[in-house]
């Protein structure tokens, strides 16, 4: 239900193009700051932190002293790290090397990721 209106208001209020602004997806029902940045990152290649499980298992692992930052912090910290007109290659790569190489078993960091319920 949350799609078909957002599908609506991207028709209606977008011409049929999704927002690459951030605060203005996260307007959109059901998407919030993780869907937004990564809409912004990997459709339009901007520069905005996407803080995945695995990504955040790598920010852990190389900067101990992000393990207890609040989101808001993290995000900051890692928005020095994009490198100029290449989001979506940094992002992608930040994301297999925190999916094959720094696994929950290999690194020994477990993220406690909460999960928003469904409506």
């Amino acid at each position: 239900m949350r799609l078909r209106e957002t599908c609506r208001i991207i028709s209606q209020e977008y011409d049929g193009v999704v927002p690459r602004d951030p605060v203005d997806l996260i307007k959109l029902p059901g998407i919030g700051r993780y869907t937004a940045h990564a809409i912004a990152s990997f459709a339009y290649n901007l520069p905005h932190p996407v803080l995945d499980t695995n990504i955040k298992r790598v920010w852990f692992h190389h900067y101990p002293e992000t393990v207890d930052m609040k989101e808001s912090d993290l995000i900051e910290f890692a928005s020095q790290f994009i490198p100029e007109g290449e989001s979506r290659v940094w992002h992608t790569a930040l994301m297999d090397y925190g999916a094959v190489e720094l696994t929950m078993s290999k690194s020994n960091i477990r993220i406690n990721a909460k999960q928003s319920q469904f409506r």
